[in-house]
């Protein structure tokens, strides 16, 4: 799981989590989970690898006019990077696939990077 997201602090945020018992997708076994977020009405089903308790699909449906519409993000290709974190290196969604190829953590950054550019005539 990420530091971040809607399963950390789900109470405070004022989130509900169902356990919905367990799913394979894509041949991987998965707790699944009803996330509701209670100022919205929104629900997500949320897909957690029993074996190293990654989450690997975000399913939510959203209600627009009379029509429900469901987006789908999956994350795959999980790698271990410098300083323990673990990121996924694929992300699908419906709108489109992101492959990433490399993650640097804490690289030095030159200030200049942070100078404004200055015309001259």
């Amino acid at each position: 799981l990420y530091t971040q997201g809607p399963l950390i602090d789900y109470k405070v945020k004022g989130n509900k989590i169902n356990f919905m018992g367990k799913k394979t997708i894509d041949g991987t076994e998965c707790y699944k989970l009803k996330l509701t977020y209670l100022t919205t009405g929104i629900e997500e089903m949320v897909y957690i690898q029993t074996s190293n308790f990654y989450a690997i699909k975000y399913a939510t449906t959203k209600q627009q006019d009379s029509t429900a519409n469901e987006e789908i993000l999956q994350y795959s290709n999980f790698k271990k990077l410098d300083g323990g974190l673990v990121f996924p290196m694929n992300i699908q969604s419906s709108a489109g696939n992101i492959v990433i190829n490399s993650i640097e953590i804490n690289k030095e950054i030159p200030e200049s990077l942070f100078t404004p550019a200055i015309n001259k005539p």
